[in-house]
């Protein structure tokens, strides 16, 4: 099996990772890793290169920034599995905003109205979504649920990794550090509407 994470940032990517890697490991895997001062992310032609690697069971992982439709569609043809983790974007912003040190000169409410108008493709949902095989609102549970269903484990274990320290957008809310004008906006954007139609798709199936 051919497994490639597409990591958005801050929906449970690290936990998510850190389990699927641990039994790739475990049975064998050739897991592709990036050292050194790329952290873990891969660039396009490695990334290519990954794609048409030879042998069967392999694993990679990156942050979903890197990707577009053609070199998401490249791993699909050469029978690549790929699964991404979503999330609401309003807690996802309120995580990446205390995750973010450069964010800590403004105030919650100022990075929230500009960063969701950023085209930053590190947190957002792609536009070629449906391409993606398994596509999920990240929860342990779902996350142990696919370790069981397409990993066949029978026990697995699952580690909370690299929280941010926020308490979600509804607290953030609550103690006036958001702006009505700001949710609205937040609200409206197309990111929350997608998100929105995924979840309640999603949740239609269960």
């Amino acid at each position: 099996m051919k497994l490639l994470f597409l990591h958005i940032v801050k929906t449970g990517g690290t936990t998510a990772n850190n389990a699927i890697a641990t039994v790739c490991r475990r049975r064998g895997y050739f897991v592709h890793v990036m050292d050194g001062e790329q952290a873990n992310d891969f660039g396009r032609e490695q990334l290519e290169l990954i794609a048409d690697a030879p042998g069967f069971d392999q694993y990679c992982h990156s942050h979903i920034g890197v990707f577009d439709r053609e070199l998401h569609d490249k791993f699909r043809a050469r029978g690549w599995f790929t699964i991404c983790f979503t999330r609401n974007p309003l807690d996802l912003l309120c995580s990446l905003y205390h995750s973010t040190p450069e964010a800590q000169g403004q105030t919650l409410d100022a990075y929230l109205a500009s960063t969701i108008k950023d085209p930053d493709t590190m947190w957002r949902i792609p536009e070629w979504h449906a391409e993606i095989n398994y596509l999920r609102v990240f929860s342990t549970g779902r996350l142990v649920s696919f370790l069981k269903t397409y990993m066949s484990e029978t026990d697995p274990k699952v580690g909370h990794r690299n929280p941010s320290g926020s308490r979600g957008f509804a607290h953030h809310l609550a103690t006036g550090d958001i702006k009505s004008a700001t949710t609205k906006k937040l609200i409206a954007s197309p990111q929350s509407k997608l998100f929105s139609e995924l979840a309640n798709a999603e949740q239609q199936q269960s």
